[in-house]
């Protein structure tokens, strides 16, 4: 069986992806069954975990942008980083 882990795992870029499932002695794994089983459950459990952490920074960050940029004067940062370069450049210059 060939097990199509591009389209699960998104673009590859500038690699391949080889299914070495084929290669594994099912009589052998069968043994191992309950570990493998945990060890699934366990990074299922992990993933959603992060998943809910990263969810959960994104909130956090829309919040602090709700708040913050309606504060920023934006054309005072423009002009602020031009006079910075400015300076940068006359110092190169001497």
């Amino acid at each position: 069986m060939v097990t199509n882990y591009e389209s699960l795992l998104g673009r590859v870029t500038n690699g391949r992806l080889f299914d070495l499932d084929q290669e594994v002695d099912s009589s052998r794994l069968l043994r191992f069954g309950g570990e493998i089983e945990d060890s699934r459950e366990r990074f299922n459990a992990a993933i959603t975990g992060a998943v809910g952490f990263l969810n959960l920074a994104r909130q956090v960050h829309q919040e602090l942008e709700r708040l913050y940029v309606p504060a920023m004067d934006f054309d005072r940062i423009n002009e602020k980083y031009t006079e910075i370069k400015q300076r940068v450049l006359n110092y190169i210059a001497q």
